[in-house]
Formats: structure tokens, sequence, C-alpha cells
């Protein structure tokens, strides 16, 4: 009998040893996948990616900024703060981690950046605003309104004053960060959701276009 119970005992420890090692690794790849981002370490970020979800396209879209885009993004990202919470280890290596993301609300500086193209360019209104984060160089620098009498706009100048307008305000967002363990590292699964909190609810598909 008592060697039963010796057993019983051994297997529920192993296994709460295992569910512990599991969460504190989940736990462990979540926060350096955030600090990564926040430090814009791309390829550190990468390993935290499935290849070809949002997450890795957002990359390739980050590593082709300009100095003054590049810069922009340094400012947004430094912003974002967050808080781990409850870790749970769904077995067969997956887990879910429960974050609070602090960012500016992306939805706010967006439409602060239409109106200012809209009242520097009236005539242009409609379908043609250029989206600074995701047009190439040649479509977002110094566009030509001279025909119009309305000079020339920088589309990425204005964003940047849309971005570091100080009545932006924070949005605080709870999100459950869906992990698999693939290749000794977890990554994450819902990246739209993730990476939409860490753009203050501004969707991932402005970044992407």
């Amino acid at each position: 009998m008592k060697k039963i119970i010796v057993c019983v005992l051994t297997l529920v420890l192993s296994v709460g040893i295992l569910v512990s090692c599991g969460t504190d690794n989940a736990k462990k790849d979540v926060k350096d996948f955030f600090d990564s981002y926040k430090a814009l370490d791309f390829n550190n970020i990468n390993q935290y990616a499935v290849d070809g979800n949002d997450i890795s396209k957002v990359i390739t879209q980050f590593e082709s900024y300009d100095e003054k885009r590049e810069n922009a993004l340094r400012y947004w990202v430094s912003k974002i703060s967050y808080k781990i919470g409850e870790v749970k280890d769904l077995g067969n290596d997956e887990a879910e981690v429960k974050v609070t993301i602090n960012a500016l609300d992306g939805n706010v500086i967006y439409k602060n950046y239409e109106e200012g193209i809209k009242n520097m360019a009236p005539a242009r209104v409609n379908n043609d605003i250029k989206n600074p984060i995701n047009s190439s160089e040649e479509d977002y620098t110094k566009t030509n309104y001279s025909e119009n009498n309305y000079g020339n706009v920088d589309y990425v100048d204005e964003f940047i004053a849309a971005l570091e307008n100080q009545t932006v305000p924070m949005k605080e967002t709870t999100v459950l960060v869906k992990l698999k363990k693939i290749d000794g590292k977890y990554k994450i699964q819902n990246d739209d959701e993730v990476l939409q909190a860490m753009l203050g609810g501004l969707p991932v598909s402005v970044i992407l276009g």
C-alpha cells in the first residue's frame, strides 16, 4: 500500500514540475517577445513568428522603413507597456498567457492624420490619402498638389505630427496570447489580435496595406 501511495505522489509531483516548467517557459518567451518588439529587435521577434503570419509580414514591413519612419515607429513603441497575468499550460505543447497592454490609441492617431491631410489638401480628400506606414518612398514623399495650389504634402511628417500629438490617449487591451511550442520556442498563434492590441486598436491591415 505504501509503495502505491509513493508511486502516486511521485507521479503527481512529476506532472506538477512539468506543468510548472511549461508555464515558466511560456511566460519567459512572451516577455522576451514584448521586450524585443519594444527594442525593435527584428531578429529576436522573428523567433516567435509562424512563417507567413502577420508578425513575419509586419517585420518585413518595418525592416524596409527609412530613418524618418523608423524614428516614428520607435516613438510609438516606446509608449507601450505591458503586464503579464495568468499563464495556463494547455498540454500538447500549447499555452495561453494573459497580457494587459497599454499603447497609444492607434485609431485616434490615424484619424488625426487623415484630418491633417484633408485640411492641407481639401480637394483631394476622397481616395487619394496615402498611407505613410506602408507606402513606398516614391508614393509618400512630398506629393505635389501644385495644380490645386496646395503645395507639397509630406505624408510621413503629417503622420508623425499626429503620432506625437499630446492629446492622443492611451488604450488598454487585455489579450490572451495563444502559444504553441515549435522548435523549442513558444510561437504566437493569434498574432493579428496581439499586434492590434500593441497598435492601440489599429487594425494590422493598415500596416500591411
